[in-house]
């Protein structure tokens, strides 16, 4: 299962806390989260970037920046879906755990 990690290679322990933070969080700390040129390239493609945009799905790490440069439009919607389906998959597990005490299935 992948790790997540911020600009500063800090472990994230709940990525889906910290995706719901990100969305909250002012420019400001969304590019300390994230490296400011990071944020800056993929702001200049999607505007508003959230979490997910800056997350490789396989690994839980920041895309890194080359990558985020040279990255197609299709293939960015893509990683970005999957980094939305395993976000969603966590928060659902989190949900099942807070209700069962484990998780189901």
């Amino acid at each position: 299962m992948a790790s997540f990690a911020n600009a500063e290679n800090r472990l994230i322990p709940d990525p889906v806390s910290y995706s719901d933070w990100f969305d909250q969080a002012d420019e400001r700390r969304r590019r300390t989260a994230v490296g400011s040129r990071r944020y800056a390239e993929v702001a200049g493609k999607v505007g508003e970037p959230s979490w997910h945009h800056f997350l490789d799905p396989e690994t839980g790490e920041l895309m890194p920046l080359a990558t985020l440069r040279t990255e197609g439009s299709r293939a960015r919607e893509r990683r970005v879906n999957r980094v939305q389906k395993l976000l969603a998959q966590r928060r659902e597990h989190i949900r099942q755990v807070q209700v069962y005490g484990f998780l189901a299935g």
